[in-house]
């Protein structure tokens, strides 16, 4: 690959850092070290003395093995290697050389030298990382942390290229502490996690037809470029709002995305919005538009996330458009390919649908946006906004619940308020997409929560001053897009079943291995008997872990289950005994290979039905 190999690679596959490298300009910290014409290595100036980035030329391949040999001991079967800062790509080339089955995934936290890289060698070990984030030194540490922390599971090895820790000693150590804390988060949710992911899943399948045959809301940016947006939010004071959104409605001042409940106050009020916008996946989600169901409310368009109940997806009345929720949605990530053989671009998944509903935004280019309804705390006793009400949730707390200790935040006026942890992760995380967003974000929400890297102005401010002048337009909803290609969606599907059928037959050996090597266990057979048959057990195991539908969706299936196998299978090692500690092991592996099974078996029906129905609308 060369510089423009490299760019068309990432332009096909990961359009997002695509879109960031394109145009990047680099300051020129590092000094390009060359040899024979080619640049070898890179060097940066500090109060030590240069610092080369592999150690300088006489040493690349030395210093190389010697890294890796370094981490012998933290990079074992059951790791995921996590590389923080790949430098021009020696040591990470070093690792595939010595571990080629080894999962890895890489984050870069300096775009100058990605840029380096980028022109001047091959990035070929990216394609065979498992994730590749990008970052800029000191910039969103926390998001690119979560992100990573939702795709990596069981044991994680970081390797911090060396040069890395020297030239960034705070920013790495802000990374860890991160990461920590995301995984810290990522445990507490793992039930949740656990009991969603079916969920998540399930629905991306049975989604899948409706997804590859309505419009990609992503691929209208000229309709909304530099046009202002609203998210109308459920929160308490968007009662306060109605008649200025009804305003700004009449007049297409702006357009205007109600998400999650808010949707309810505003048709109570006589305000249509421009669309309504869900992704959550729980079967409570069709509630939410009970209303526009039952007075077959046609005029309102639902932008949907992939993984939304499926229920409610079938039951809406009008027109649907779809956005690709990238770390829930694996059916689409495995299908969709533009028309030009490039991958899509999608949003992350995240707390809530207002979080999901600015990343669109933001990739819509809409400016400025306005957040209506983003309390993200309570007020005066309320959670929701007056004319919203479920069984299980009013929009007043409780007596119970005002009884609670809650944390205390600042709010648009300088006053303290209370919120609850899971209103105040959705801030932090609100603020983390607004300091990434180039486009200028303002908070409308009177008594809601201080959302940092907006600026607060009272929507009847915001109209006399920015929303002068008719900008929307409704062709946005009736232009055709040229959607997926069809010939990427048959030949990806047709792999899929191949694999799955091998996947099952490959699962029947296993358990037929377990069954002799557990009665080896039993009969208290001597060492090398069991061993022998442990051994061809592994061997069948890492076979099957290399399906490829093992590794696309049945272990997405159950991240769960793995993370507790593979915590079985740590402790088992540290018992002394042998034939107890082959009992264990083989145990745990029983277990989750069972759990697989199982999982793969719920959605095999349906994930069949969907290939036939998306074939079929094909013909037509």
């Amino acid at each position: 690959m060369n510089g423009l190999d490299n760019l068309n690679y990432l332009k096909a596959n990961n359009k997002e850092i695509y879109e960031k490298m394109k145009g990047y300009k680099p300051r020129n910290v590092f000094e390009q070290v060359k040899m024979d014409g080619k640049v070898i290595d890179l060097k940066k100036d500090a109060d030590t003395g240069a610092c080369f980035i592999h150690g300088g030329p006489e040493q690349i391949k030395e210093e190389a093995e010697k890294l890796i040999a370094a981490q012998k001991e933290m990079i074992k079967e059951d790791s995921h290697v996590l590389f923080y800062g790949m430098g021009l790509g020696y040591h990470i080339e070093k690792f595939i050389e010595l571990y080629p089955k080894q999962p890895y995934s890489i984050f870069e936290p300096s775009m100058e030298i990605f840029h380096h890289l980028l022109n001047n060698r091959s990035i070929s070990f990216v394609e065979r990382a498992r994730g590749f984030f990008l970052g800029e030194i000191g910039k969103d540490t926390q998001l690119h942390a979560d992100a990573l922390a939702s795709q990596l599971g069981g044991r994680v090895a970081v390797i911090p290229l060396p040069s890395y820790e020297l030239l960034y000693p705070e920013e790495y150590a802000d990374f860890l502490g991160a990461l920590k804390a995301s995984f810290e988060r990522k445990r507490l949710n793992l039930v949740t996690l656990a009991n969603n992911q079916m969920n998540w899943i399930r629905n991306s399948i049975i989604n899948f037809p409706a997804t590859f045959t309505t419009p990609n809301i992503l691929k209208k940016k000229n309709h909304f470029h530099d046009r202002p947006a609203i998210i109308v939010a459920a929160g308490p004071s968007l009662q306060e709002e109605l008649e200025n959104l009804k305003y700004i409605k009449e007049n297409r001042l702006a357009y205007i995305f109600a998400v999650g409940s808010a949707n309810k106050p505003l048709i109570q009020a006589g305000i249509y919005p421009d669309a309504v916008c869900s992704f959550e996946p729980q079967s409570v989600n069709q509630h939410v538009f009970k209303e526009i169901v039952e007075k077959e409310i046609k005029e309102i368009p639902m932008i949907f996330g992939s993984s939304i109940c499926h229920q409610t997806l079938s039951k809406y009345p009008g027109q649907k458009l779809h956005l690709l929720i990238n770390t829930r949605d694996p059916i689409s990530r495995l299908y969709a390919r533009n028309t030009d053989g490039t991958l899509p671009e999608t949003v992350n998944d995240a707390y809530s649908i207002a979080i999901v509903a600015y990343q669109m935004l933001m990739k819509l280019g809409c400016s400025p946006i306005i957040l209506v309804g983003q309390n993200l705390a309570f007020r005066k006793g309320q959670y929701y906004a007056k004319g919203i009400s479920y069984d299980w949730r009013d929009a007043d707390l409780s007596e119970e619940e005002l009884k609670k200790q809650y944390i205390p935040v600042e709010d648009v006026d300088g006053e303290w308020i209370e919120t609850d942890a899971s209103l105040n992760e959705m801030r932090i995380l609100l603020e983390n997409y607004i300091e990434m967003n180039q486009k200028e974000t303002i908070n409308s929400t009177k008594g809601g929560a201080k959302i940092k890297g907006t600026s607060f102005v009272e929507l009847i401010d915001v109209i006399h001053s920015r929303l002068k002048n008719p900008c929307t337009a409704d062709k946005w909803k009736t232009e055709e897009d040229e959607g997926y290609s069809k010939e990427f969606f048959v030949e990806a599907s047709t792999k899929l079943e191949k694999e799955k059928t091998k996947f099952f037959s490959q699962e029947r050996e296993l358990l037929k291995g377990i069954e002799k090597a557990k009665k080896l266990v039993e009969n208290r057979k001597s060492a090398g008997s069991i061993n022998h048959s442990v051994q061809k057990l592994n061997s069948l195991y890492k076979e099957w872990t290399q399906n490829y539908f093992y590794k696309e969706i049945a272990s997405a299936l159950n991240p769960l289950g793995y993370e507790v196998f593979a915590e079985k299978m740590k402790k088992a090692r540290e018992v002394t005994l042998f034939h107890r500690q082959r009992s264990e092991m083989i145990a745990a592996m029983e277990q989750y290979i069972k759990k697989c099974y199982d999982d793969a078996k719920a959605i095999d029906e349906i994930l069949t039905a969907a290939h036939e129905k998306v074939r079929s609308q094909l013909k037509n």
